[in-house]
């Protein structure tokens, strides 16, 4: 479980709370945070790393220099060195050309459209602050929605008719859905894509 999507996790003041809670009733699922760390406090990182298996903080400086943020996360472990096998730093020029993001991110003048289908439809389920399902996390504005949890339980939602037709027409490529056409995050697993195939029954002409 990820508490984050594409956002910044510690702008809900909630999320120590609901990171402690999710903990009592999953007490053996791996926690994942992603963050730019600009918004962490002592009591924030006092309340979350007990909790959570992995902090990942991606340190933004094109001098590869740890920010002052990162600086007060990394005193912060040196003093509680318990926590420090669940920090993980990565540092990103601020100028870098990443993902496009399913085409939403306008980073690069050129595109490399790829055929091939995307893990993430088979692989991860992205729930909005308002309850939705997105199509995965590159679908920063919720453009497809494929279940709403005030209505559906997360496994009625998973198994459902509309992520049916996402995994058959994503196996047929990614050029048969508008948003993933444009998208150039790699991630295939084929034997993975396989089993799930084989799983769900989908049809792969």
């Amino acid at each position: 479980m990820c508490f984050n999507l594409n956002n910044e996790p510690l702008l809900d003041k909630r999320i120590t709370e609901f990171i402690q809670n999710a903990r009592k009733k999953l007490p053996k699922a791996f926690f994942m945070m992603y963050s730019n760390g600009s918004l962490f406090s002592e009591k924030h990182l006092e309340g979350i790393l007990p909790s959570i298996n992995r902090l990942h903080i991606d340190n933004y400086h094109n001098d590869r220099i740890f920010t002052e943020p990162v600086k007060k996360i990394l005193s912060f472990i040196e003093k509680n060195p318990e926590f420090s096998e669940k920090l993980e730093i990565n540092i990103v020029r601020k100028d870098a050309i990443r993902t496009t993001r399913a085409g939403l991110a306008a980073n690069r003048s050129r595109v490399y459209f790829l055929r091939s289908p995307c893990i993430y439809p088979f692989s991860q389920i992205n729930i909005r602050p308002d309850g939705k399902v997105s199509l995965c996390c590159n679908d920063a504005l919720g453009k497809y929605t494929l279940g709403d949890l005030k209505e559906n339980t997360l496994l009625e939602i998973w198994e459902g008719k509309r992520y049916l037709d996402i995994r058959n027409r994503m196996l047929k490529g990614r050029h048969c859905l508008p948003m993933c056409k444009q998208c150039d995050v790699f991630l295939l697993f084929p034997k993975i894509l396989y089993s799930l195939k084989k799983f769900f029954s989908l049809n792969n002409t």
